[in-house]
């Protein structure tokens, strides 16, 4: 299962990369979604089609999580909930 990989923090930044490299477009199927959460006033949430919407993270939690995500062909937006204005990124899976 090909593996990605979240960050938010230590200061205020978000990503979301694949083998070192940012997210722009992925194909549809499962990942491995790895979350690094490095600051307590960040999160890391991912909304998508259909009304997807999940909170991987939340404040005040500093750490890492490993989830199995399933994505579908759309549009997606990960971004932290308490600075989503200017903490956020997008990608597209087809």
């Amino acid at each position: 299962m090909p593996v990605i990989n979240g960050s938010v923090g230590p200061g205020f930044t978000i990503t979301l990369k694949q083998n070192g490299a940012t997210v722009t477009t992925l194909a549809a199927g499962s990942y491995k979604l790895v979350i690094s959460d490095q600051a307590a006033i960040h999160a890391w949430s991912l909304d998508g089609p259909n009304g997807y919407a999940k909170d991987f993270t939340t404040v005040p939690f500093v750490g890492r999580k490993t989830f199995t995500v399933v994505l579908k062909k759309g549009s997606y937006k990960f971004y932290c909930p308490p600075h989503e204005s200017s903490m956020f990124g997008r990608f597209t899976v087809k």
